[in-house]
């Protein structure tokens, strides 16, 4: 299905940026948030798809994610993907640091353009995976992320996000915060809205909104 694709810009030269001070032993980087929010991510993905699942991750950061999960499934399959390309070489020492077959890249991948290239658009997945990425990212890279997850995701595949939302208008006071500063550094950025911006991203790219527990 087709899905209005052109009205989607072919690409933003804007860079997303992490808004953490990170650590770094030279060549991995280590990220405060994800080891404050890891188990409950690995927890959702491996309730929720198959045993041997092939998952594209969007906005991979410095890699921990795909690392931790496939530590405790080693049937997954994951391929990283970030925008940055000084990104990628965190991403490569993780790898390397793991020594595990089951894990794919690190490729440049800009979510807002129309296509994703070859070595990632080659297969299917059964998700397609992005936290703490669409609220410090140009909104065509929210856009661009449902046409491609529509696009490559197996019949039963899942987009999962993870990351802070607003429901129907409204949020918690912290957010409402965080939502301003943001807004501050960057115009194109901001918290999204379940239901009045990602729900009608869904139903045009022929996904069902499901929230999670």
């Amino acid at each position: 299905m087709d899905t209005n694709r052109k009205a989607y810009p072919e690409g933003s030269d804007k860079k997303p940026r992490t808004l953490e001070a990170q650590t770094t032993d030279g060549a991995r980087n280590f990220s405060p948030s994800v080891m404050r929010n890891k188990g409950v991510v690995r927890e959702a993905l491996l309730d929720n798809l198959p045993a041997s699942a092939e998952i594209l991750e969007i906005g991979s950061g410095t890699g921990e994610h795909g690392i931790y999960v496939t530590e405790a499934a080693a049937n997954v399959a994951w391929t990283f993907t970030d925008y940055c390309e000084e990104t990628l070489q965190g991403i490569s020492a993780w790898i390397t640091h793991s020594g595990r077959k089951n894990l794919h890249g690190p490729y440049q991948l800009n979510a807002s353009k129309m296509h994703w290239g070859a070595d990632v658009e080659c297969k299917r997945y059964d998700a397609v995976f992005s936290a703490n990425v669409i609220h410090i990212a140009p909104y065509s890279a929210t856009q661009g992320l449902f046409v491609g997850a529509q696009r490559l995701l197996k019949p039963d595949g899942q987009l999962v996000l993870y990351g802070p939302f607003s429901r129907e208008g409204k949020m918690a006071a912290s957010n409402k915060s965080f939502d301003a500063d943001l807004k501050k550094r960057d115009p194109e950025w901001g918290i999204k809205d379940v239901e009045q911006e990602l729900n009608m991203l869904a139903q045009t790219n022929g996904l069902k909104l499901r929230l999670a527990a």
